[in-house]
């Protein structure tokens, strides 16, 4: 953890040290540089489509006599771009852009005021490099505030062009699609936090005003966060399941009005011998009491 002013001593590329550590304290703790991977959710996407037709190659040769136009070449190439701005809400972990005091060799850190931006360009990867090896798709973490009222991270790199014409479809069918982006930032951590945290705490992490992010990996959330943290009862489930059936009377077939027909004559037929041997056994009582009343 970074505590805002606090000043820290350059020991070398790779390590940054407490400048004034205290009394009791065997040794400074560090900040050690190292590739850490940091993941970003991008929203407010747009794709941008570059048409590149003819390129100036440089030469820093000092002739008077210069062909100009042999500096020329033809590209004939599409370059494919996917911009978007991180939702700082929904980021783990918080990066700090080191700052230069007035003492010699001694860093501050802030962050910038503005949300941090993503460019996602297709490209090609690394040849021939002294130092990134062969088949890599670089990218860089820069801090832009060299214009007034602009101070934010710029996350740019590579990425294989298959990849960003799949975006392009994605963006195509869903126009507010968002991505979760990781990045392998070059950048320093703190000692402490590296021996004492577990891999799902928030960290705070150092970067100079430039330094090397490429693309770790692009995901594309099946669903929002609201879905996911809003889920179905089982109830509701179900009914989204069942299709939904009407309790209205439905309208019997000819052969179920037969049948409807047939059972009410049996069941009439039933009822009219039931009600003729009742007579019949009234009938019967009432002589025999006669009977018995006369004799």
């Amino acid at each position: 953890m970074y505590i805002r002013g606090e000043k820290l001593r350059r020991v070398s590329d790779d390590v940054l040290s407490e400048a004034n550590p205290p009394a009791d304290r065997t040794r400074p703790l560090e900040w050690r540089r190292s590739f850490n991977s940091v993941s970003f959710r991008v929203r407010a996407l747009r794709p941008v489509t570059q048409y590149l037709v003819t390129e100036r190659e440089w030469s820093f040769e000092t002739e008077k006599q210069v062909d100009h136009w042999a500096e020329l070449k033809p590209t004939a190439r599409i370059v494919y771009t996917v911009e978007g701005v991180v939702d700082e809400e929904k980021q783990r972990d918080k990066i700090h852009c080191l700052v230069k005091t007035d003492e010699e060799g001694l860093f501050t850190a802030e962050r910038p005021r503005q949300r941090m931006r993503v460019v996602l360009r297709s490209g090609d990867p690394t040849k021939g490099h002294k130092k990134v090896p062969d088949g890599v798709f670089g990218g860089s973490l820069v801090r832009v505030d060299f214009e007034d009222g602009k101070d934010y991270l710029c996350l740019e790199a590579n990425v294989p062009t298959a990849q960003l014409l799949e975006l392009y479809a994605a963006l195509k069918a869903n126009p507010m699609l968002e991505l979760d982006l990781s990045a392998l930032v070059l950048s320093f951590s703190y000692e402490v936090e590296d021996a004492l945290r577990e891999w799902y705490h928030p960290r705070t992490l150092l970067v100079s005003e430039s330094t090397a992010a490429p693309i770790g990996s692009i995901i594309v959330p099946p669903r929002s966060d609201e879905d996911e943290e809003k889920p179905q009862d089982d109830e509701e489930t179900k009914e989204a399941e069942e299709p939904e059936t009407s309790h209205a009377p439905q309208p019997a077939s000819a052969s179920s009005s037969e049948q409807l027909l047939a059972a009410m004559a049996r069941d009439i037929a039933v009822l009219s011998g039931t009600a003729k041997r009742m007579s019949l056994a009234l009938w019967s009582a009432l002589i025999v009491l006669v009977l018995v009343i006369v004799f």
